[in-house]
Protein backbone atom coordinates (compact mmCIF):
# COMPACT_ATOMS: atom_id res chain seq x y z
CA UNK A 1 0.00 0.00 0.00
CA UNK A 2 3.13 2.48 0.62
CA UNK A 3 4.19 1.53 -3.08
CA UNK A 4 4.16 5.15 -4.33
CA UNK A 5 5.60 6.72 -0.71
CA UNK A 6 9.38 7.66 -0.54
CA UNK A 7 9.30 9.28 3.16
CA UNK A 8 12.54 10.88 1.93
CA UNK A 9 10.08 13.01 -0.25
CA UNK A 10 8.44 14.12 3.08
CA UNK A 11 10.95 14.93 5.81
CA UNK A 12 13.93 16.35 5.63
CA UNK A 13 17.28 15.35 6.56
CA UNK A 14 16.90 16.26 10.78
CA UNK A 15 13.36 15.04 10.61
CA UNK A 16 14.98 11.60 9.60
CA UNK A 17 17.73 11.66 11.72
CA UNK A 18 15.07 11.86 14.88
CA UNK A 19 12.88 9.36 13.82
CA UNK A 20 15.73 6.65 13.30
CA UNK A 21 17.23 7.66 16.70
CA UNK A 22 13.55 7.05 18.47
CA UNK A 23 13.26 3.73 16.35
CA UNK A 24 16.74 2.81 17.38
CA UNK A 25 16.16 3.57 20.83
CA UNK A 26 12.70 0.48 21.00
CA UNK A 27 14.09 -2.04 19.17
CA UNK A 28 15.13 -3.75 22.22
CA UNK A 29 16.22 -6.37 20.11
CA UNK A 30 18.18 -4.65 18.08
CA UNK A 31 16.77 -6.30 14.93
CA UNK A 32 15.81 -3.68 13.33
CA UNK A 33 12.11 -3.84 13.93
CA UNK A 34 9.75 -3.05 17.05
CA UNK A 35 6.71 -4.51 18.02
CA UNK A 36 3.41 -2.96 18.20
CA UNK A 37 3.60 -2.85 21.67
CA UNK A 38 6.96 -1.07 21.75
CA UNK A 39 5.70 1.39 18.85
CA UNK A 40 2.74 2.37 21.08
CA UNK A 41 5.04 2.87 24.42
CA UNK A 42 7.30 5.10 21.72
CA UNK A 43 4.27 7.34 21.44
CA UNK A 44 3.21 7.73 24.37
CA UNK A 45 6.57 8.64 25.81
CA UNK A 46 6.69 11.43 22.72
CA UNK A 47 3.73 12.72 23.35
CA UNK A 48 1.20 11.47 20.75
CA UNK A 49 -2.00 10.51 21.64
CA UNK A 50 -3.21 7.18 19.43
CA UNK A 51 -5.62 4.67 20.83
CA UNK A 52 -4.43 0.81 20.43
CA UNK A 53 -7.46 0.66 17.79
CA UNK A 54 -6.31 3.21 15.82
CA UNK A 55 -2.34 2.53 15.74
CA UNK A 56 -3.56 -1.05 14.43
CA UNK A 57 -5.51 0.03 12.03
CA UNK A 58 -3.10 2.07 10.56
CA UNK A 59 -0.20 -0.58 10.93
CA UNK A 60 -2.92 -2.83 8.52
CA UNK A 61 -2.07 -0.37 6.09
CA UNK A 62 1.66 -0.32 6.42
CA UNK A 63 2.59 -3.69 7.53
CA UNK A 64 2.90 -4.86 4.02
CA UNK A 65 5.01 -7.87 4.57
CA UNK A 66 2.72 -8.76 7.43
CA UNK A 67 5.11 -9.58 9.96
CA UNK A 68 3.43 -7.48 12.87
CA UNK A 69 6.07 -5.76 13.49
CA UNK A 70 7.75 -2.19 12.31
CA UNK A 71 11.32 -1.47 10.41
CA UNK A 72 12.44 1.90 10.00
CA UNK A 73 10.62 2.55 6.71
CA UNK A 74 7.60 1.70 7.81
CA UNK A 75 7.67 3.35 11.24
CA UNK A 76 8.26 6.99 8.73
CA UNK A 77 5.34 5.75 6.65
CA UNK A 78 3.06 5.83 9.84
CA UNK A 79 4.41 9.46 10.43
CA UNK A 80 3.46 10.36 7.20
CA UNK A 81 -0.69 8.96 7.39
CA UNK A 82 -0.86 10.23 11.10
CA UNK A 83 0.81 13.98 10.70
CA UNK A 84 -1.01 14.02 7.33
CA UNK A 85 2.62 14.96 6.01
CA UNK A 86 2.78 16.02 1.73
CA UNK A 87 5.70 15.32 0.05
CA UNK A 88 7.73 18.47 -0.53
CA UNK A 89 8.23 20.64 -3.07
CA UNK A 90 12.20 21.04 -2.55
CA UNK A 91 12.55 17.00 -2.08
CA UNK A 92 10.90 15.17 -4.70
CA UNK A 93 11.88 15.03 -8.52
CA UNK A 94 8.83 16.18 -10.40
CA UNK A 95 9.54 13.93 -13.47
CA UNK A 96 8.08 11.06 -11.04
CA UNK A 97 4.74 12.75 -10.66
CA UNK A 98 4.10 14.61 -13.88
CA UNK A 99 3.96 13.29 -17.53
CA UNK A 100 5.83 14.62 -20.16
CA UNK A 101 2.58 16.28 -21.33
CA UNK A 102 2.10 17.65 -18.57
CA UNK A 103 5.48 18.84 -18.26
CA UNK A 104 5.19 20.43 -21.66
CA UNK A 105 2.18 22.38 -21.36
CA UNK A 106 4.10 23.65 -18.21
CA UNK A 107 6.84 24.53 -20.41
CA UNK A 108 4.91 26.08 -22.89
CA UNK A 109 2.94 28.43 -20.46
CA UNK A 110 6.25 29.01 -18.62
CA UNK A 111 7.70 30.42 -21.84
CA UNK A 112 4.86 32.78 -22.05
CA UNK A 113 4.92 34.48 -18.71
CA UNK A 114 8.83 34.73 -18.91
CA UNK A 115 8.34 37.54 -22.28
CA UNK A 116 12.00 38.92 -20.98
CA UNK A 117 13.98 35.38 -21.69
CA UNK A 118 15.60 35.48 -18.12
CA UNK A 119 14.27 31.70 -17.66
CA UNK A 120 12.73 33.28 -14.36
CA UNK A 121 8.83 33.98 -13.19
CA UNK A 122 7.78 36.15 -10.29
CA UNK A 123 5.31 34.60 -7.79
CA UNK A 124 2.06 35.48 -9.12
CA UNK A 125 3.07 34.20 -12.56
CA UNK A 126 3.40 31.03 -10.95
CA UNK A 127 0.22 30.97 -9.04
CA UNK A 128 -1.32 31.60 -12.41
CA UNK A 129 -0.07 29.18 -13.96
CA UNK A 130 -1.05 26.59 -11.27
CA UNK A 131 -4.61 27.41 -11.12
CA UNK A 132 -4.81 27.52 -14.58
CA UNK A 133 -3.52 23.89 -16.01
CA UNK A 134 -4.64 22.21 -12.47
CA UNK A 135 -7.14 19.46 -12.52
CA UNK A 136 -10.27 21.36 -11.01
CA UNK A 137 -13.10 21.72 -12.21
CA UNK A 138 -16.34 23.97 -11.24
CA UNK A 139 -17.58 20.81 -9.45
CA UNK A 140 -14.50 20.15 -7.96
CA UNK A 141 -14.56 20.11 -3.87
CA UNK A 142 -13.27 23.24 -2.02
CA UNK A 143 -11.24 21.15 0.23
CA UNK A 144 -9.58 19.46 -2.54
CA UNK A 145 -8.07 22.25 -4.25
CA UNK A 146 -4.80 24.45 -3.10
CA UNK A 147 -5.51 26.85 0.01
CA UNK A 148 -3.53 30.45 -0.01
CA UNK A 149 -1.76 28.67 2.63
CA UNK A 150 -0.69 25.60 0.33
CA UNK A 151 0.61 28.10 -2.02
CA UNK A 152 2.79 29.67 0.96
CA UNK A 153 4.30 26.56 2.11
CA UNK A 154 5.25 25.28 -1.33
CA UNK A 155 6.76 28.96 -2.17
CA UNK A 156 8.64 28.65 0.79
CA UNK A 157 10.25 25.59 -0.14
CA UNK A 158 11.04 26.11 -3.70
CA UNK A 159 11.87 29.88 -3.02
CA UNK A 160 13.84 29.61 0.51
CA UNK A 161 15.90 32.36 0.25
CA UNK A 162 12.83 34.46 -0.49
CA UNK A 163 14.03 35.45 -4.04
CA UNK A 164 10.86 36.09 -5.80
CA UNK A 165 11.30 34.37 -8.47
CA UNK A 166 11.30 30.63 -9.42
CA UNK A 167 12.93 28.60 -12.56
CA UNK A 168 11.00 26.05 -14.34
CA UNK A 169 12.23 23.25 -12.39
CA UNK A 170 10.49 24.67 -9.32
CA UNK A 171 7.53 25.48 -11.21
CA UNK A 172 7.09 21.95 -11.96
CA UNK A 173 8.03 21.00 -8.47
CA UNK A 174 5.57 23.14 -7.22
CA UNK A 175 2.72 22.58 -9.78
CA UNK A 176 3.32 18.69 -8.67
CA UNK A 177 2.86 19.33 -5.26
CA UNK A 178 0.09 21.75 -5.12
CA UNK A 179 -2.24 19.54 -7.51
CA UNK A 180 -1.56 16.89 -4.97
CA UNK A 181 -0.34 14.54 -8.41
CA UNK A 182 0.19 11.05 -7.30
CA UNK A 183 3.59 9.57 -8.30
CA UNK A 184 4.01 7.97 -11.55
CA UNK A 185 3.41 3.98 -11.28
CA UNK A 186 3.78 1.75 -14.25
CA UNK A 187 1.03 -0.92 -13.31
CA UNK A 188 2.95 -3.19 -15.83
CA UNK A 189 5.76 -3.46 -13.81
CA UNK A 190 3.48 -5.09 -10.95
CA UNK A 191 1.08 -7.07 -12.44
CA UNK A 192 1.17 -10.35 -14.65
CA UNK A 193 -0.59 -10.44 -18.14
CA UNK A 194 -3.47 -12.20 -16.75
CA UNK A 195 -4.00 -10.27 -14.63
CA UNK A 196 -4.10 -6.97 -16.60
CA UNK A 197 -6.70 -8.81 -18.83
CA UNK A 198 -8.66 -9.73 -15.70
CA UNK A 199 -8.80 -6.45 -14.32
CA UNK A 200 -9.62 -4.77 -18.26
CA UNK A 201 -12.38 -7.25 -18.20
CA UNK A 202 -14.03 -6.59 -14.68
CA UNK A 203 -13.96 -2.75 -15.60
CA UNK A 204 -15.20 -2.80 -19.16
CA UNK A 205 -18.09 -5.27 -17.67
CA UNK A 206 -18.50 -2.91 -14.85
CA UNK A 207 -18.83 0.47 -16.75
CA UNK A 208 -20.77 -0.72 -19.78
CA UNK A 209 -22.97 -2.10 -17.74
CA UNK A 210 -23.99 0.78 -15.85
CA UNK A 211 -23.18 3.49 -19.12
CA UNK A 212 -20.29 4.89 -17.15
CA UNK A 213 -16.76 5.89 -18.53
CA UNK A 214 -15.26 5.31 -14.88
CA UNK A 215 -15.79 3.43 -11.87
CA UNK A 216 -17.58 4.57 -8.40
CA UNK A 217 -16.63 3.83 -5.01
CA UNK A 218 -19.69 1.76 -4.72
CA UNK A 219 -18.03 -0.50 -7.63
CA UNK A 220 -15.03 -0.41 -6.16
CA UNK A 221 -15.96 -1.76 -3.17
CA UNK A 222 -18.70 -4.56 -4.37
CA UNK A 223 -15.11 -5.41 -7.22
CA UNK A 224 -12.43 -5.65 -4.24
CA UNK A 225 -15.14 -7.37 -2.15
CA UNK A 226 -15.74 -9.98 -4.61
CA UNK A 227 -11.84 -10.19 -4.88
CA UNK A 228 -11.45 -10.78 -1.33
CA UNK A 229 -9.82 -7.46 -0.10
CA UNK A 230 -12.00 -5.26 1.64
CA UNK A 231 -11.44 -2.40 2.38
CA UNK A 232 -13.14 -0.78 5.80
CA UNK A 233 -14.79 2.77 5.10
CA UNK A 234 -11.99 5.01 6.25
CA UNK A 235 -9.84 2.84 3.96
CA UNK A 236 -12.13 2.86 1.00
CA UNK A 237 -13.08 6.54 1.05
CA UNK A 238 -9.06 7.75 1.26
CA UNK A 239 -8.10 5.25 -1.91
CA UNK A 240 -10.56 6.45 -3.58
CA UNK A 241 -10.46 9.92 -3.09
CA UNK A 242 -6.70 9.86 -3.74
CA UNK A 243 -6.94 8.86 -7.16
CA UNK A 244 -9.95 11.28 -8.06
CA UNK A 245 -8.19 14.22 -8.25
CA UNK A 246 -10.88 16.34 -10.01
CA UNK A 247 -13.58 15.22 -7.72
CA UNK A 248 -15.47 13.62 -10.36
CA UNK A 249 -16.63 10.54 -8.35
CA UNK A 250 -15.29 8.34 -11.41
CA UNK A 251 -11.84 5.89 -11.76
CA UNK A 252 -10.65 5.17 -14.94
CA UNK A 253 -9.00 2.04 -15.92
CA UNK A 254 -5.21 3.19 -15.28
CA UNK A 255 -6.69 4.51 -11.88
CA UNK A 256 -7.98 1.56 -11.20
CA UNK A 257 -5.35 -1.01 -12.23
CA UNK A 258 -2.71 1.58 -10.14
CA UNK A 259 -5.18 1.12 -7.02
CA UNK A 260 -5.12 -2.79 -7.13
CA UNK A 261 -1.43 -2.25 -7.23
CA UNK A 262 -1.75 -0.80 -3.92
CA UNK A 263 -4.31 -2.76 -2.22
CA UNK A 264 -2.29 -5.76 -2.69
CA UNK A 265 1.20 -4.09 -1.47
CA UNK A 266 2.40 -5.68 -4.83
CA UNK A 267 6.31 -5.13 -5.28
CA UNK A 268 7.73 -4.03 -8.90
CA UNK A 269 9.05 -7.63 -10.42
CA UNK A 270 10.43 -5.93 -13.60
CA UNK A 271 11.33 -2.55 -15.37
CA UNK A 272 9.43 -1.67 -18.65
CA UNK A 273 11.47 0.81 -20.66
CA UNK A 274 13.03 1.40 -24.50
CA UNK A 275 16.49 0.44 -22.72
CA UNK A 276 15.16 -3.22 -21.51
CA UNK A 277 12.30 -3.92 -23.62
CA UNK A 278 11.08 -4.26 -27.46
CA UNK A 279 7.79 -2.17 -27.93
CA UNK A 280 6.72 -5.14 -30.95
CA UNK A 281 6.80 -8.30 -28.16
CA UNK A 282 5.20 -6.01 -25.86
CA UNK A 283 2.19 -5.20 -28.09
CA UNK A 284 2.10 -8.42 -30.10
CA UNK A 285 3.02 -10.88 -26.89
CA UNK A 286 1.01 -9.07 -24.03
CA UNK A 287 -1.25 -6.87 -25.78
CA UNK A 288 0.28 -3.38 -24.71
CA UNK A 289 -1.90 -0.70 -25.19
CA UNK A 290 -0.87 2.72 -26.88
CA UNK A 291 -0.93 4.03 -23.83
CA UNK A 292 0.54 1.59 -21.82
CA UNK A 293 3.54 1.78 -24.08
CA UNK A 294 3.86 5.36 -23.98
CA UNK A 295 3.75 5.25 -19.99
CA UNK A 296 6.29 3.12 -20.49
CA UNK A 297 8.35 5.28 -22.04
CA UNK A 298 8.12 4.48 -26.18
CA UNK A 299 7.82 7.22 -28.12
CA UNK A 300 5.71 7.06 -31.62
CA UNK A 301 9.15 5.80 -33.33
Amino acid sequence: MAVDIDYREYFLPETIQELRRAHEQYDMSGDGVISIKELYQMFKAIGKKVSRTHLQSLLAEIDTDGNGTIDFEELCILEIKMSGARPRADLIDYREYLTERQVAKLESIFLRYDQKNTGLIGLESFCSIVESLAPWTEKTPVEKRATRTDYEEVVAEVDPMCHGTLNFHQLCAGFAVLTKARKLINYREYLQQEEVVEYRRIFKHTTERKGQSGLTKSDLDKILRRMGATLTKVQLKEFFEYFDTDGSGLMDLVEFCIMIVRVRGLKKFREISPETCDARELWKQEQFTIEELQQSGFGLK
